[in-house]
């Protein structure tokens, strides 16, 4: 082959391989781009859709009631909710009950949206969810029975001669975990009323246990003379809880639940449902009136 057409043949080859290489590069954006279109609806745009949105509702007060009798919903949660969904041009379905160790679950095959009723946020639902501003805080103390005068504060109880009652897979559980790993707990199923704990308590089965204040009180009510609070363990945040990445929604909720303050309705909604004046913690706002 002369040199002329050897040159002449390697430059055709050269040439070749960049138009090859742009061939598959643009047939790759083409499919990326199919990708992207294909991308689940955000849950947002899905309520705009429908004019719905769906929750999950754990029954648990003040936050969210349902009576055995009727069935009828009431609480914090649900009255704020059903304000919001007025507001927004939207309605609520409250598709099923669930328990706080199951909160989740429901993401993962789009049974809810949402779960609206008095999630407390932590640690380790924070690596399976997101979460909402705050309605309100909880203040969480220890109890005890009222006739057992062993202990002077609540670190006393972190000793391997002490029982904890505690519900799988709710904040009792996580408390007795980080603060008492000393004691030794009852565990209750997830699905048990938290009232049961209490009882476990004056029963002698365990001694001492970890709820609200405002549980603790409406207990009382009920029961006088049998348990009294040893100290404040701490407070936590009251937030609707939803799946990760749906920045739109919480936008949304965060955005309505701010309205919900500043016109005094959250407030409202709170001193209907608290039996002891001020056992719920409010939110502060930036301004004073």
């Amino acid at each position: 082959m002369k040199k002329r057409e050897f040159l002449t043949a390697l430059g055709a080859t050269i040439m070749a391989v960049p138009a090859s290489v742009i061939a598959s590069k643009q047939s790759q954006k083409g499919i990326n781009s199919t990708h992207k279109k294909s991308t689940t609806t955000s849950s947002l745009q899905t309520i705009k859709n429908t004019g719905k949105l769906k929750s999950a509702y754990i029954n648990y007060e003040p936050g969210f009631m349902k009576s055995p009798a009727t069935g009828k919903f009431e609480g914090i949660f649900y009255d704020c909710m059903e304000q919001i969904a007025k507001n927004a041009g939207f309605t609520m379905d409250w598709v099923e009950e669930i328990s706080f160790a199951t909160i989740f679950e429901g993401f993962k095959t789009n049974r809810y949206q949402v779960v609206a009723s008095s999630v407390w946020m932590n640690a380790p639902r924070s690596m399976q969810g997101d979460f909402t501003m705050p309605l309100y805080y909880s203040g969480v103390s220890t109890y005890v029975r009222n006739d057992d005068n062993r202990f002077k504060n609540v670190e006393d109880l972190n000793s391997k001669n002490y029982t904890l009652a505690t519900i799988d897979g709710e904040m009792t559980a996580t408390i007795a975990e980080e603060h008492f790993p000393k004691a030794k707990t009852l565990a209750l199923s997830h699905h048990t009323p938290v009232a049961d704990v209490l009882m476990n308590v004056i029963t002698g089965k365990a001694d001492a246990t970890f709820v609200e204040d405002d549980v603790a009180n409406k207990f009382m009510k009920k029961n006088s003379n049998t348990i009294k609070k040893l100290g404040v363990v701490f407070a936590v945040p009251n937030v609707i809880a939803l799946p990760q990445g749906q920045e739109e929604l919480k936008a949304m909720l965060n955005s309505n639940i701010e309205i919900l303050q500043n016109t005094g309705f959250l407030e409202r909604t709170i001193h209907n449902y608290e039996e002891v004046p001020n056992t719920l913690l409010r939110l502060k706002t930036p301004y004073e009136i």
